[in-house]
């Protein structure tokens, strides 16, 4: 099993870890968020929406693009501190996405679509998240291997009756091939 998502999270937490933003060692897998102050800059990512179409009919493959959700999260003094942080993350971690476009050949293509703000006003200082969605394009082959109903086809057998069609009753094999795959 191939678990394209989860690779590309993984590979995306790794690249803003070792590369450095300001969230240091903060940069987790999945949608939970830090609860405490104390836990801030952060750095979630995690996946959204999937859309799939066929690409090919033989064999059948799929086109599958997935939002790739990643959200910074930041404090600040007050809201105009909080914006400069959020805003300075969230170019740094642009940057870094922007420098190879594949992900090591992980997927096809990633490429920014979105930025979305939101605000945490009540608490001890004003937190909030900038979201940054990313389109993740890949391409998949709908029968993975060992998942199918039929086995591999690894030799077929030949033959013809050359001049009978099918008239004749004497099962005369006028040739006979065999292909190994």
């Amino acid at each position: 099993m191939l678990l394209i998502k989860r690779k590309t999270r993984e590979y995306v937490r790794e690249i803003l870890i070792s590369t450095g933003t300001q969230a240091g060692e903060q940069v987790s897998i999945g949608r939970t968020k830090p609860e405490w102050i104390e836990n801030l800059p952060a750095i979630a990512i995690y996946p959204a929406n999937e859309a799939v179409q066929r690409f090919n009919e033989a064999p059948k493959d799929y086109r599958r693009e997935f939002s790739l959700a990643i959200e910074c999260l930041a404090v600040g003094n007050d809201d105009d501190d909080l914006d400069l942080a959020l805003e300075e993350m969230g170019e740094r971690v642009e940057n870094i996405m922007e420098v190879d476009e594949t992900l090591g050949g992980l997927v096809d293509q990633i490429e920014l679509r979105s930025v979305e703000y939101q605000t945490e006003p009540d608490g001890q200082s004003p937190s909030g998240a900038l979201i940054l969605n990313y389109a993740v394009l890949y391409y998949r082959n709908a029968n993975q291997p060992g998942m199918g109903c039929l086995e591999d086809l690894k030799r077929m057998d030949l033959s013809w009756e050359v001049g009978h069609h099918g008239e004749s009753s004497d099962d005369v094999e006028d040739a006979k091939d065999q292909i190994d795959f």
